[in-house]
């Protein structure tokens, strides 16, 4: 009796809620509030941009750019810098420096927006459509989660305190 019951509350239930599916104009603004929809299918065509040793000098960073700055996956003893340009979906500069010099350019970096990614992953097995360049899209995606993350931070220092 209980599970008959049960079942015609479930069927009542099921029957009153409204399953229209919502506007197309509601659609697009979900989608385009979520744009990070695929993790590293965001930048297919990013490429990596030359990466002399660094000299002292660079640009500044840009509101929608930031500074990544990891081991470098093919050259062991020595750091690579780039700054990503997520917005754009690209890295604007790069420069390397080996571990006896690294403190010249983390100096220089000071007062710059940086993310340090120590060890970066090794890259997965190609896949079609992906692009072919991996370590320029992990650092523009590093770079897209940092902002992210930035603006998360500061809405939630922006909530005054009881």
């Amino acid at each position: 009796m209980k599970r008959w019951i049960s079942l015609c509350l479930v069927s009542l239930i099921g029957c009153a809620a409204d399953v229209t599916p919502p506007p197309a104009e509601a659609t697009a603004a979900v989608a385009q509030s979520a744009p990070d929809c695929t993790p590293g299918g965001n930048y297919l065509d990013a490429t990596l941009p030359p990466t002399p040793y660094f000299t002292g000098k660079g640009p500044s960073a840009g509101p929608t750019q930031v500074f990544v700055l990891y081991v470098d996956p093919s050259v062991q003893g020595e750091y690579v810098v780039y700054l990503a340009d997520h917005a754009a979906g690209k890295l604007v500069w790069g420069a390397r420096s080996k571990s006896a010099t690294l403190s010249k350019l983390t100096g220089w970096l000071g007062g710059e927006p940086l993310i340090t990614a120590v060890n970066p992953p090794p890259p997965p097995p190609p896949c079609p459509g992906c692009g072919d360049d991996f370590y320029a899209r992990f650092t523009l995606e590093l770079a897209l989660r940092e902002s992210a993350l930035s603006a998360q931070a500061a809405a939630a220092a922006a909530i005054p305190k009881i």
